[in-house]
């Protein structure tokens, strides 16, 4: 009987299985002898067992009888249940908190995640991305050739617009006469502004990257964060 209730059946349910394993196929009238369960309520308790695998049913002629399912093949049929409850329990855990828009941050490092960022950079983006540069971050992770070749030329050919803040140099002063080609807005940040990251934010992550002496990669994943740094790139964008 306790071997029973571990299987999740109460006392009466346990003594009609028992009843039907132990005298063989049943009759309704009977099981409610053997089983001592009154025959005006049996028949929910059957029918339960009937959908639970302890019991099936077989039509003699007119005669309805019930069998109880062998103990082994209830083994099976448990551990068969309990594959497709952990199954199910990973869809759950992945709907865990799914109403909140819960931060995932991801770490790079060297070339390799510089490239990376920028791929998932790219696949994330719609029509434009924020960036605040120094201006020499990129050149020290990749060639000028891939940064023109896997990322602006990429991003020119989806039709993403970059809206840049940079810092005051000739070199961003030089980028800034490609803007039009490249798809590209900028403006220069005010004099002595020092950016030790490098910020992009797209739709729905924001990336940043340090140069590759301190080798800090890292993006985080979050719609409402990325609202957020867009907000304060917009504030700084309309100041200038």
């Amino acid at each position: 009987m306790n071997t029973l209730k571990g299987l999740g059946l109460s006392d009466k349910l346990s003594k009609i299985y028992l009843a039907a394993l132990e005298h063989g196929e049943s009759s309704v009238s009977f099981l409610a002898e053997k089983s001592g369960v009154k025959r005006t309520t049996i028949y929910e308790f059957i029918d339960e067992l009937v959908d639970d695998g302890f019991l099936f049913k077989i039509q003699s002629g007119k005669k309805t009888l019930y069998g109880a399912t062998s103990p082994r093949q209830m083994l099976k049929l448990k551990r068969r249940a309990i594959e497709r409850l952990e199954e199910e329990i990973n869809h759950l855990e992945a709907r865990r908190y799914a109403a909140f828009d819960i931060p995932k941050v991801k770490f790079y490092y060297g070339s390799a995640g510089f490239k990376n960022i920028w791929e998932e950079i790219l696949e994330n983006t719609k029509k434009e991305y924020r960036i605040i540069t120094n201006g020499s971050v990129f050149e020290k992770y990749v060639t000028s050739d891939y940064l023109f070749d896997e990322i602006i030329k990429k991003r020119i050919a989806k039709g993403v617009h970059s809206r840049q803040l940079i810092v005051n140099s000739d070199f961003a002063k030089r980028i800034m006469l490609r803007d039009v080609e490249e798809n590209r807005s900028t403006k220069i940040l005010p004099p002595d502004t020092q950016v030790e990251f490098v910020e992009v934010v797209t739709d729905s992550l924001v990336a940043f990257m340090s140069d590759p002496e301190h080798n800090v990669l890292f993006v985080v994943e979050s719609k409402t964060f990325a609202h957020f740094r867009r907000q304060m790139f917009d504030v700084t964008w309309d100041s200038l």
